[in-house]
């Protein structure tokens, strides 16, 4: 029941709008292996016919037969190879494109609380392991197991006796598949979450690389990378030996016996007249082919574990749901007069609560800012202000407005962000600068490189804007990545800025620099801001204060004393 339901989710969700296609595939499929068995079953005329007559004109007659059935059956097959080869493909771009958007929603807390490498693994493992499901070795097997009902006929047309003796092999493969082979499935969501963790592993490495050499722990994550592997090797070989066991090992063990006493019955049957060469020929040949399509199915089965598998963990990240969307939603005013936070609320998942009872205002066009250790919850108040979480209670307004009902597209368009570790892409600096408005001109990109302080730098450069920065913009300082993010709020010219920590992660010297353009960035416009140093409070016209996940204390501020 749990897998239908998994399969029927798959189906229902992303190949629906491919129906037609799949079928007509499968039906080709279907119309390759039946054009296979006329091979074999037309031995049985050919042979008998020529073995009595002796006429060559015979051998003419079939070899012209075989042969048209040789020329359609290429061009079936070169039919059902180029519309599957694109149906593959067609799937994996549904499945692709969506699972990248669904991503983008995910909300925060759960991205939080998972390693990267969990969601990559499902992104691309697990999406490559699900297509499995309409591959050409299932899709063979499908058609031979259609077929079968073909043969079955045939088997009984040349002989009744021998046909009831070879088709008990039927209930002793299906009690192989539906009792023994679906054990395999818990081994391959082991395979699967070992090398989930092992990509995680991998991933963690690469990032924090230099705090590896710096502390001289190469050897130790070496070792837990080895452990980990290990792990992986391990469930990857109990799945491997169960899986020939079952795919393979026990098919096999049922057949032999059964298709050595058809041939020493068919024999038997020969010698005695009743069954001609030609049909003894056709009907072991037949045979052979008949119980194809159950050993297929064993094998198909089997493989079909981690296949399964892989869909049940899509699913899983398919759950994690973006926030629920709603029919209607309130539009903001022209001018925001006042943001407000009354009596917030938040937990993760309902556990600890990391703030309690929040009340604050952020006035139109004045400086608030948040101080507080870390920890203390200062980088929550800014995802629930931007909309990123939801409260637990309490409501977030813009004027009289809940933010819950107000789009998040609108709001987010009304905000410019700086972080404290800006991310920037590994694109151009024009390219990254530009995200903040993707229809803004080179001028407008330049000007916003200007006012950020950054044209110089960039003009320096032997590629200029084009100049490509590397993964998270590893080839530039942590000074020019802060302008980079000050040059978006410039070209975005948004009416409210929110800065977590903007200056924390640089040197005095890089901040007294930013300073200026910070302070110009600030006029005349709404700003939050989170900090630890006195040369943004001085920036703010008010400060508050939060301690162990409350807000005690507020102050107006107009000196750089206003916080101790």
């Amino acid at each position: 029941m749990k897998t239908t339901k998994f399969l029927f989710w798959y189906f229902s969700n992303f190949l629906k709008e491919l129906w037609f296609n799949i079928i007509l595939v499968a039906a080709l499929f279907i119309g390759a292996e039946i054009i296979m068995m006329c091979y074999f079953l037309f031995i049985k005329p050919l042979i008998d016919t020529a073995v009595y007559t002796k006429e060559p004109a015979v051998l003419i007659h079939w070899g012209i037969i075989y042969t048209a059935i040789i020329i359609l059956s290429f061009c079936l097959n070169m039919l059902k190879g180029i519309l599957f080869s694109k149906l593959r493909l067609r799937i994996e771009q549904i499945l692709r494109e969506y699972f990248y958007k669904h991503s983008l929603g995910i909300p925060p807390q759960i991205i939080f609380s998972k390693q990267s490498g969990y969601i990559l693994q499902r992104m691309l493992k697990d999406v490559e392991g699900s297509l499995e499901l309409i591959s050409r070795e299932n899709l063979t097997a499908i058609g031979q197991i259609l077929s079968s009902i073909f043969l079955i006929w045939a088997l009984i047309s040349l002989n009744i006796k021998l046909a009831v003796i070879g088709l008990v092999t039927y209930p002793l493969f299906i009690f192989n598949l539906y009792v023994i082979a679906p054990r395999l499935r818990p081994l391959a969501q082991k395979v699967q979450e070992h090398y989930a963790q092992l990509s995680a592993k991998i991933q963690e490495t690469l990032q924090g690389v230099n705090i590896i050499r710096a502390f001289g722990i190469e050897r130790n994550e070496e070792k837990l990378f080895i452990s980990q592997l290990s792990s992986y090797l391990s469930a990857q070989w109990r799945f491997l030996f169960r899986n020939l066991l079952f795919g393979s090992g026990i098919p096999t063990f049922l057949y032999f016996p059964i298709l050595g006493l058809l041939v020493w019955l068919g024999t038997n049957e020969v010698m005695h007249d009743r069954l001609s060469i030609g049909g003894f020929m056709s009907f072991i040949l037949l045979f052979m082919t008949a119980t194809t399509p159950l050993r297929g199915l064993s094998v198909l089965v089997s493989s079909l574990q981690p296949t399964i598998a892989s869909i049940e963990r899509l699913y899983e990240l398919y759950q994690y749901t973006p926030f629920p969307i709603r029919t209607t939603y309130r539009s903001l005013p022209a001018e925001i007069k006042c943001i407000s936070f009354n009596g917030v609320n938040f937990s993760y998942d309902n556990q600890k609560p990391i703030l309690q009872n929040i009340n604050l205002k952020i006035p139109r066009s004045k400086i608030v800012a948040l101080v507080g250790h870390s920890g203390s919850g200062k980088t929550t108040v800014i995802n629930l202000l931007l909309g990123f979480l939801k409260p637990t209670s309490g409501v977030i307004k813009i004027d009289n407005i809940d933010l819950s009902e107000v789009k998040l597209e609108e709001w987010l368009g009304l905000i410019g962000l700086i972080e404290q570790d800006t991310f920037v892409f590994n694109r151009s600096i024009f390219a990254n600068i530009q995200i903040a408005r993707l229809d803004a001109s080179k001028e407008k990109v330049e000007e916003a490189a200007k006012k950020a302080g950054l044209y110089e730098f960039i003009m320096s450069l032997p590629d200029g804007f084009q100049t490509i920065v590397g993964e998270r913009g590893f080839s530039i300082s942590g000074g020019e990545r802060q302008r980079i993010a000050i040059a978006r709020i410039f070209l975005k010219s948004p009416p409210i800025i929110i800065m977590d920590e903007p200056t924390s992660a640089l040197d005095k010297e890089t901040e007294g620099k930013i300073m200026k353009e910070l302070k110009n960035l600030s006029e005349n416009r709404t700003v939050f801001i989170t900090t630890h140093r006195t040369s943004l409070l001085k920036m703010a016209h008010f400060v508050y204060e939060i301690r162990d996940g409350t807000i005690f204390n507020l102050k107006e501020c107009n000196t750089s004393d206003a916080v101790s």
